[in-house]
């Protein structure tokens, strides 16, 4: 009969019950404000597990932590539940014939995706290396699922945007370890956050050399070529921010073959109407940031000379990007450096080459124009 009662007469029905049933011990109880977080870590901690509890809880646990206040209350203030949340991202494993394993994977998930807010906030990543987490991540960069992977290195992206963040990623040996990790993991997308974070480490002081020491070019090496050009991309950025620092440029110049492969990228990816444009460009920009920092060097000047890189680069401000002036201005740098070279010096003083470089003395781009002047005198000048 009570299908058929009105809504204000089951509302009242509801009410008036002397059978009421007990609530549920494994049910998350009513909480709010600052008693929610006891709340929480009591059904993540009780000895007799609800596994879809615990997820649940996990879930909302993600949800608070959409407030940047709400990161700093469950870090900073509530140490417990934040030690519990790592736990389960890092720990809470089956065996893959357990009939509840998916359990287990999403609940990881969600851990992880907790993981990457706590990474935004300045004051939590210091209790984040305080407390050994970071020192300890390298526990996830082998989980099965690639989300958790995923949102653990999108955490450390996060992380690394700081000045203190790059430092304790080096002092913790993240660094060394997803460099070992290049030659390991199996997902494109995975690997793209793996190279765009190996990118931001290497802006501390010590990164480069460190990487060098760890092999970090033959490890690249297997991506040069890399046919998912987001991969590529962030390859070509890497070699860029290992070539900076003298050893780099040395390390890269003495491997003997990036220089010719990079002047073959620059001709291809200039070429090719196939390629999206954007990609194309940032790629290009990228190659010639590379060819910029190693052609400072006599053997990077040979190197680019004898490969036809001077008529490459000169295709390149006639090509379909030749009016990018972040691009142009980087050739002209390349060019100025590459002509210090008596070989280069002399081709570059005929007409085709020496005219183009003149008319950009005149661009509206100030360092254009101040470095089409300074590749002119590099040019013409005489002992």
């Amino acid at each position: 009969m009570e299908r058929f009662l009105s809504y204000d007469r089951l509302i009242s029905y509801h009410r008036n019950r002397y059978d009421i049933p007990d609530f549920p011990e494994d049910k998350l109880g009513i909480a709010y404000l600052d008693e929610k977080y006891e709340q929480f870590w009591l059904h993540l901690v009780k000895l007799n597990l609800d596994l879809n509890m615990v997820k649940k809880v996990i879930k909302e646990c993600y949800n608070q932590l959409q407030n940047g206040e709400e990161v700093y209350k469950f870090a900073l203030q509530n140490s417990p539940l934040f030690d519990t949340i790592f736990y389960y991202m890092q720990h809470f494993k089956t065996e893959p014939e357990d009939e509840y394993k998916h359990f287990y994977d999403e609940t990881r998930i969600l851990a992880s995706m907790c993981f990457k807010q706590f990474c935004r906030v300045g004051d939590v990543k210091e209790k984040l290396n305080v407390c050994k987490y970071i020192e300890e991540i390298h526990l996830s960069f082998d989980d099965e699922v690639e989300d958790v992977r995923i949102n653990v290195y999108l955490g450390l992206l996060y992380f690394s945007q700081s000045r203190f963040g790059i430092d304790a990623l080096v002092e913790n040996k993240v660094l060394v370890q997803i460099i070992k990790k290049l030659t390991e993991e199996k997902s494109m997308i995975v690997l793209n956050l793996i190279l765009m974070l190996i990118n931001e480490i290497l802006n501390s002081q010590d990164a480069p050399i460190i990487s060098l020491k760890n092999e970090i070019l033959l490890n690249l090496k297997l991506y040069i070529n890399c046919s998912d050009l987001d991969v590529l991309e962030n390859t070509i950025l890497v070699y860029g921010s290992i070539s900076i620092c003298d050893e780099g440029k040395d390390a890269c110049v003495k491997e003997g073959t990036i220089i010719k492969n990079f002047l073959e990228k620059l001709k291809k990816f200039n070429e090719d109407n196939s390629i999206d444009k954007e990609k194309a460009l940032k790629i290009l920009i990228g190659c010639v940031r590379f060819l910029m920092n190693v052609s400072i060097l006599k053997r990077g000047k040979v190197e680019i000379f004898e490969n036809n890189g001077i008529e490459i680069l000169f295709s390149l401000l006639e090509g379909n990007f030749k009016d990018d002036e972040q691009l142009i201005l980087d050739i002209l740098q390349c060019i100025t450096n590459t002509a210090e070279e008596p070989r280069a010096r002399i081709a570059l003083r005929g007409e085709k080459y020496l005219d183009k470089i003149k008319d950009f003395r005149n661009h509206q781009d100030e360092l254009i124009s101040e470095q089409a002047q300074i590749c002119v005198d590099v040019i013409t000048w005489e002992p």
